[in-house]
């Protein structure tokens, strides 16, 4: 689901693909096509960023929009239930040589 920029021109031949337009004051087709979730996820990433990191590093980008994924796909779960979540994926220690390789 995108908006009619024509950037996202060509995606119907790999995906499906649906848009709403904007600019003509469309932006909930069908009750179902709109591009309001993925906006609300830059905002999280923007709001992370600013509020929590202040600022990332381009080598760690991945790593930031990773967490912000995992924590917003988490975000209807009760606290103990992530927190038991997050612990099921620690695999050891992670030393800061690694972390920063």
């Amino acid at each position: 689901m995108t908006d009619e920029d024509r950037a996202f021109t060509g995606l119907g031949r790999d995906y499906w693909h649906h848009t709403v337009n904007h600019s003509d004051g469309e932006y909930v087709r069908h009750q179902t096509i709109h591009t309001n979730t993925i906006e609300s996820v830059w905002a999280l990433l923007r709001r992370q960023i600013i509020g929590i990191h202040h600022w990332v590093s381009p080598k760690h980008l991945q790593r930031y929009a990773d967490e912000m994924t995992w924590r917003f796909n988490r975000r209807d779960m009760a606290t103990p239930d992530r927190m038991n979540d997050l612990f099921a994926c620690v695999e050891g220690r992670l030393t800061y040589k690694a972390l920063i390789a």
